[in-house]
């Protein structure tokens, strides 16, 4: 799969992708927070490319899902917050609203 293709694969797939990321930044706790790299490598297993290997970083994939972060982070549907290693991510919506905004 060429770079463009697989850019097209994930952009029809940013749907599903938001509901992934925001099912990954669900904490039991206001003051929890999950790291970017947490959810590349949770969202790795599942969007990563034929051609890459697993212990590759897919810079594809990193900046779609950095871009995807910053989106939801927009549309008020994720809080960033400063955690022990750096800038983390939770989800401002329940588990059974995600599916219905993402």
């Amino acid at each position: 799969m060429t770079d463009k293709e697989y850019l097209l694969f994930l952009r029809d797939r940013q749907t599903e992708m938001r509901i992934d990321i925001l099912k990954c930044c669900l904490t039991p706790k206001k003051t929890i927070f999950v790291y970017e790299f947490e959810i590349y490598k949770k969202l790795k297993e599942k969007y990563n490319a034929e051609n890459i290997k697993e212990n590759e970083e897919n810079v594809i994939l990193r900046g779609v899902l950095k871009n995807q972060i910053a989106f939801l982070t927009a549309q008020g549907k994720l809080i960033s917050g400063t955690a022990k290693y750096g800038i983390g991510y939770r989800t401002v919506i329940h588990l059974d609203e995600i599916e219905l905004v993402a």
